[in-house]
């Protein structure tokens, strides 16, 4: 069976740098919060709107369903990203890497 699409919202994110300092982001590289998500599993896809107000989609790299998380991940630029959804509830934490900065956030998933 399929898994259903998941609608995602994540209200606050935090950035953090090389040296350890963290700050709460008003924004998701570009994509104003709340950042609201798309997990699209048949089209291997997520998408969110960013500042223009147009769609901004990713492809699926990958999904894995291990210790009881979803987790989705894939690559938007020099980026990687990660979606953590918990299987029993629908917490649920978003990431971006890249050498020199990590992007996160904790939010909730849910397929209505």
């Amino acid at each position: 069976m399929p898994i259903p699409t998941l609608h995602c919202e994540f209200k606050a994110v935090n950035a953090c740098a090389t040296d350890g300092t963290c700050k709460a982001g008003k924004d998701l590289d570009g994509m104003p919060l709340p950042l609201k998500v798309t997990v699209d599993f048949e089209n291997t896809v997520v998408s969110a709107l960013d500042q223009s107000g147009f769609a901004r989609t990713d492809n699926i790299d990958a999904v894995a369903d291990s210790g009881d998380e979803l987790i989705v991940h894939g690559i938007d630029g020099a980026f990687g990203w990660q979606l953590a959804i918990h299987n029993g509830s629908p917490a649920a934490s978003i990431t971006f890497a890249a050498a020199d900065s990590v992007i996160t956030g904790f939010g909730t998933c849910t397929n209505k």
